[in-house]
């Protein structure tokens, strides 16, 4: 149980967007980044494709931390 806590704790800081921070987790605001919330298009003009990455805080399925990243 502890373990889960402690994922919990971090997955919370540190990934979670907050809707009353406007989209960061707290950890963001804590050491002052700046909110990055990219504008895309899935295939622009340029032909950029974008990937959405779906992982799990230490393999727990009710923590998910969700990237968007550049596909090749």
């Amino acid at each position: 149980m502890l373990k889960y806590l402690s994922s919990y704790a971090l997955w919370y800081n540190e990934f979670r967007p907050h809707q009353s921070l406007a989209g960061r987790a707290p950890q963001e605001v804590y050491d002052q980044l700046s909110a990055s919330h990219p504008c895309f298009e899935v295939r622009g003009p340029n032909g950029v494709k974008l990937r959405l990455e779906v992982s799990h805080m230490e393999g727990m399925q009710d923590l998910p931390i969700i990237e968007l990243k550049k596909a090749a």
